[in-house]
């Protein structure tokens, strides 16, 4: 038979189990929100180049070769080379808009780099996604482009994981 100190704990042990079970099941519930159907059905897009900001100091968008046009080239290369979506010309036609920015802010001190991506429905103009690439400071300028284009690497592989997306929650 177990003592009284041995039988509480194994009932607070067996209690704490139970509520890391509902946690647990909880979590599972929430981790499965639904996904916009666009983007799992969408087959035709639209590459926006939405541009960037500039530095109001230097009035240049960065020391990065290329700019302003090289992210919207690269960008729009990347996705077309992939051949998973049908590029566009005019946003009538897609099914999605990926608007494509580019900016440095020179705020901190340093420069802060990154690339955003908006994915929006070209029927309402409502964002149904979004991610934010940060570009890692570079003194050097060979390192200030490796940078860049570990950004754009990462950017385009942020794009390319709408396509592993589940699809929506019917209720």
């Amino acid at each position: 038979m177990l003592t009284r100190p041995a039988l509480l704990f194994v009932l607070c042990f067996a209690l704490s189990g139970t509520l890391v079970c509902a946690a647990s099941a909880q979590a599972q519930e929430s981790a499965s929100a639904p996904v916009p159907a666009q983007l799992v059905s969408a087959g035709k897009i639209f590459i926006s180049n939405a541009g960037g900001d500039i530095d109001p100091n230097t009035r240049r968008l960065g020391e990065f070769v290329g700019l302003p046009i090289r992210p919207y080239n690269e960008f729009y290369a990347a996705m077309k080379s992939w051949g998973r979506y049908q590029l566009v010309s005019t946003p009538a036609d897609a099914d999605l808009i990926f608007e494509l920015s580019f900016s440095v802010s020179l705020e901190s001190g340093a420069a802060d780099a990154k690339f955003h991506l908006v994915i929006l429905d070209p029927k309402t103009h409502v964002t149904l996604w979004a991610f934010t690439e940060y570009i890692e400071n570079a003194i050097l300028g060979s390192n200030r482009e490796k940078h860049f284009e570990q950004g754009m690497q990462s950017i385009v592989a942020d794009a390319k994981s709408l396509a592993s997306l589940s699809a929506p929650i019917s209720r």
